[in-house]
């Protein structure tokens, strides 16, 4: 299951293959459901600007919160060469712009209000934790090197110290 989203009214939550519901948290009651066809959110969701903001596996998405209708859908990009789908695995969401990273090394910046994407970097570290966004220019994500700064102007990285431990989980690496 997805980690559980409030808007204030009600509970956003994912199954475990491809189903979105919201819960009305006093009646518990589930208000709308809607099947997303590559499924598996896990904690790529956030509500920000009365949207539900989500990742699934390949595309990234805005939900109207009320009823469940898709606002806008983008597909992640895919590269020629690429011999296996890429899926997003990271998402967080800092002023009107969601930042994610997929599982082949790409970082990605999508305009929250149309689901436009504004920027596709391809990484030279493999991130293993969550984004950290510092301002519009400046993101942080350990890689097995260590913490990274990511340039969003100039596309460079730099690698800022050497990691001593980061669990073997990407999951349980976080930048606090």
């Amino acid at each position: 299951y997805s980690r559980a989203v409030t808007d204030g009214k009600r509970v956003f939550i994912a199954d475990l293959s491809q189903d979105l519901f919201a819960l009305d948290p006093e009646k518990l009651d589930i208000l709308w459901q809607i099947e997303l066809p590559e499924g598996v959110i896990d904690h790529k969701m956030v509500f920000k600007n009365n949207q539900l903001l989500l990742a699934t596996a390949h595309n990234f998405y805005a939900i109207n919160p009320e009823t469940g209708a898709i606002t806008w859908q983008t597909e992640v990009p895919r590269k020629e060469h690429a011999e296996s789908r890429f899926v997003v695995k990271q998402l967080t969401e800092f002023n009107n712009k969601l930042y994610a990273y997929n599982n082949k090394s790409t970082f990605f910046v999508v305009n929250s209000k149309n689901g436009k994407l504004e920027k596709e970097i391809d990484l030279q570290n493999d991130p293993i934790s969550n984004i950290e966004i510092q301002d519009e220019n400046t993101a942080y994500f350990y890689c097995e090197m260590g913490l990274i700064k990511l340039n969003l102007k100039t596309n460079k990285e730099e690698l800022l110290y050497i990691r001593g431990s980061i669990q073997s989980d990407p999951n349980e690496n976080y930048i606090l």
